[in-house]
């Protein structure tokens, strides 16, 4: 009776591979643009709920579909929950049900259920009504229809939406419903064994492992406006848009999916360069920002080159990736020293959004500094600019990219290394260094700018635990600093610095330490995907407090809502490609 009842219902059965299987209420769900259309304009994303299985649409009236249990359900077995599907056994007395969905198109979700039944909550100013086998919900964000058949005690049903169009919305809710489902679970089966076998065996390590590849998958978006080709942004929800720095870090891990799209990924910010050389920031299909941000990009281009050695697909970026450094050479080296300046704005909370590290303590004062960072990032620029160079055989370019990186080299290691300190600083205008001790400063080593001495000092601060060897390393700011925080850069831990300081600790030998923090890294992010089921923007330096719980630009506060306040970003893009490439550039690379 029991093997019966079971095979009756279908209880979901899966192979050995240790998949994302967490549900965690915040977590983004939505159609990846990687599969199809999936529009910026209007993008139908939402986020896992917290006091029953379901999901909460963005909409301009929030809508939720929800899934009731059935009384006598004592048990949720979790098989595959990831940013675009759920899969879940039931338990009831000696039965087992099933409860799974996925996405199968950018404004469709279909699913199966046994023992759960659909439903749909709308917020106020929403008016409900029903046709048929569908409940129809139409608000100022739009009109979503629910299509439910039943049949053999399992109910199929469809959530589709339509910015505008009520026959449309039930239209594709009914062919949703009346879809095969187990077609859609079998390419997503497909999409994690296509790629590269977990080096770890830990099954929690594993799991975040293939979480950090659904996440990059999820937050690819298709062409639109301005975007000619597929783009990339940090997180469908809130930032939705094309950044700089994150389609670099991006692109460094894409290739495992994708040689093309990672390709894809630094070309569509390209495609967005002004006349004059400048790249914006920030960038979506009807617009761009008027600031920059970390140049990375030849970086970026460099990795390609390096691991499909075709020299000729780079060929057509190399003068617009001259012509953005000539930018911020004209446009942020208002001293002329070869050393660069970030703009400063007049945000208390973000006084360098250009730099990447909005709120950091390195910009309190306000001030125009020659900066660390951004020299580092130019000198490394030039020399990935200067080896692609050569490679296609320009060697007058070569020279003058080898000659700027040289000049620059010279004026960091003039200017801005702190011998009071022992670490490298920012330098303002009046010729003071700066005193934050910043996760910045370990940059020269992975420039290759840090003489042996230097970097015996820099190593010394990432094993002293009153500076930068915290529990979970490397902390944006140094522990004794006064405005040491868990707040964003102003001491917790981002997975894109902790790279360029593992990468900068190889560079020079440090082998031991490098596999330390790296090891470190890979554990804590595995630690809270187990605890909260998602790859956070950034990390507590104790390894202690939750990450959606860290202050983001000021205190916490609850309850969380995207609408009233940012805060710590679940399932962020380029944590989960760092992640990866923790895990993987050793072993295939």
């Amino acid at each position: 009776m029991y093997n019966d009842t079971c095979k009756y219902y279908g209880i979901i059965k899966e192979d050995n591979t240790n998949l994302p299987n967490i549900y965690s209420p915040g977590t983004p769900f939505g159609y990846s643009g990687y599969d199809g259309p999936a529009g910026h304009a209007d993008d139908f994303v939402g986020f896992l709920t917290g006091d029953r299985i379901g999901i909460a649409w963005e909409l301009d009236n929030r809508q939720t579909l929800a899934f009731e249990l059935e009384r006598g359900v004592y048990e949720i077995e979790y098989v595959l929950v990831d940013n675009q599907c759920l899969k879940a056994n039931l338990n009831k007395s000696y039965k087992k049900g099933r409860l799974e969905f996925i996405m199968i198109e950018h404004k469709v979700l279909a699913g199966k259920a046994c023992f759960a039944r659909p439903i749909v909550f709308a917020e106020s100013g929403c008016v409900q009504s029903h046709e048929e086998d569908c409940i129809v919900t139409k608000g100022s964000g739009g009109v979503t229809a629910l299509s439910i058949k039943e049949r053999q005690g399992e109910i199929r049903f469809a959530f589709a939406w339509d910015p505008a169009s009520k026959e449309t919305a039930v239209k594709k809710a009914r062919e949703g419903a009346a879809s095969d489902t187990d077609g859609f679970f079998a390419g997503r089966r497909a999409f994690y064994e296509r790629l590269p076998a977990c080096p770890m065996e830990d099954p929690l390590i594993e799991r975040a492992y293939y979480k950090a590849f659904s996440v990059l998958k999820f937050n690819v978006q298709t062409p639109e406006g301005l975007f000619p080709g597929l783009w990339t942004t940090p997180d469908r929800l809130p930032h939705r848009n094309m950044w700089l720095w994150d389609s670099v870090f991006h692109s460094l891990a894409l290739h495992w999916i994708d040689e093309d799209l990672a390709f894809r990924a630094v070309v569509a910010v390209m495609e967005q360069q002004r006349e004059d050389g400048f790249i914006p920031h920030v960038m979506n299909p009807t617009g761009q920002s008027n600031i920059t941000q970390p140049p990375l990009l030849a970086w970026a281009f460099h990795r390609i080159f390096t691991r499909t050695k075709n020299a000729e697909a780079i060929r057509p970026y190399l003068a617009g990736l001259r012509a953005y450094l000539d930018w911020d050479l004209k446009n942020r080296d208002r001293n002329n020293n070869f050393l660069c300046e970030w703009y400063i704005e007049g945000d208390p909370l973000c006084r360098s959004g250009e730099s990447g590290m909005d709120n950091s303590p390195r910009f309190d004062k306000a001030a125009i500094m020659d900066a660390v960072d951004f020299s580092c990032f130019m000198k490394n620029e030039y020399d990935c600019l200067a080896d692609m160079e050569t490679a296609l055989g320009l060697k007058a370019e070569a020279e003058k990219s080898r000659a700027m990186s040289a000049r620059i080299c010279e004026s960091i290691n003039k200017f801005l290394w702190n011998e009071k300190l022992g670490i490298y600083t920012d330098r303002y205008m009046d010729g003071e260094l700066s005193d934050v001790m910043a996760v910045s400063g370990f940059l020269p080593m992975w420039a290759g700018i840090a003489g042996p001495e230097q970097a015996e000092k820099l190593k010394a601060h990432l094993e002293n635990p009153d500076t930068f060897n915290t529990a979970m390393p490397v902390p944006t700011v140094s522990a004794n600093d006064p405005c040491f925080s868990t707040d964003m850069w102003r001491g917790s831990v981002w997975l894109n610095y902790n790279y360029f300081t593992i990468e900068g600790l190889k560079r020079y030998g440090y082998n031991d330490l490098a596999l330390t923090i790296s090891q470190k890294t890979v554990n804590a992010v595995a630690h809270w995907y187990g605890r909260c089921g998602a790859i956070y923007e950034f990390y507590h330096t104790g390894n202690t407090i939750p990450p959606q719980a860290l202050d983001r630009k000021g205190p916490m506060t609850l309850p969380v809502d995207i609408r009233r306040k940012y805060f710590p970003i679940a399932d962020y893009g380029w944590t989960a490609a760092i992640y990866i490439c923790l895990l993987l550039e050793d072993v295939y690379e």
